[in-house]
């Protein structure tokens, strides 16, 4: 998901009907230039060079997203969720889940964030903490550096939240603090792509990977 506006002006954009690498080439109706979906750019046209700004979004399930933000509204895509879910289960060999931090890049297989709900890891400087929904397919990710102290968090999920080691739970999706000494603070969230493997491969072929 991307920040539309560039330098003041607001960009309708749509599908191209053309493939970069294997990947969705998006048009801007402005000025017909075109970008880059797995990197935000303009890669041809009046505003090559210019980056959209990325925007935190999560494929998940009505109820996971509703229990985090009961007073949100909604856009129903169940088709499209569904085909997403189903390719997820049936093959996560092909898909990855990629972050971008202070020009390194990783991505986590998932086969790995299936089975592994709760992962800590550190990457460009950052302590990153990825935790993942095994029936939706939905993955966060967020610093987990408080008060520059990198908290520690259990392997698992305990009845369905986050739990650090000094018994502070959080809320896997809006990472808030929901009891304990963090109760009522936020985990600043970290921006995460999910891509084919040959996608992000060929957008990123220094990428490390975790499998």
């Amino acid at each position: 998901m991307y920040d539309r506006i560039v330098d003041g002006k607001t960009l309708t954009l749509q599908v191209s009907g053309m493939l970069w690498k294997r990947s969705l080439v998006m048009r801007d109706l402005e000025t017909g230039s075109l970008w880059s979906h797995i990197l935000g750019a303009c890669m041809e046209g009046e505003l090559q060079g210019k980056t959209l700004a990325i925007v935190p979004a999560h494929i998940t399930t009505w109820a996971d997203w509703k229990s985090a933000f009961p007073d949100t509204t909604v856009l129903d895509m169940s088709r499209t969720s569904k085909a997403f879910t189903d390719q997820v289960f049936q093959d996560p060999e092909r898909f990855v889940y990629g972050v971008r931090l202070r020009g390194k890049v990783k991505a986590w297989s998932y086969r790995l964030l299936l089975t592994q709900a709760v992962i800590q890891q550190h990457v460009g400087g950052e302590d990153l903490l990825l935790v993942t929904d095994t029936v939706s397919g939905r993955v966060t990710s967020f610093s987990s550096t408080m008060d520059e102290v990198a908290l520690r968090f259990l392997p698992d999920l305990r009845k369905g939240v986050l739990v650090d080691t000094s018994g502070s739970t959080w809320h896997p999706l809006s990472g808030e603090g929901l009891s304990g000494e963090h109760k009522g603070r936020l985990l600043k969230p970290v921006v995460g792509i999910i891509s084919f493997r040959k996608a992000w491969k060929a957008f990123y072929p220094d990428s490390s990977y975790a499998d």
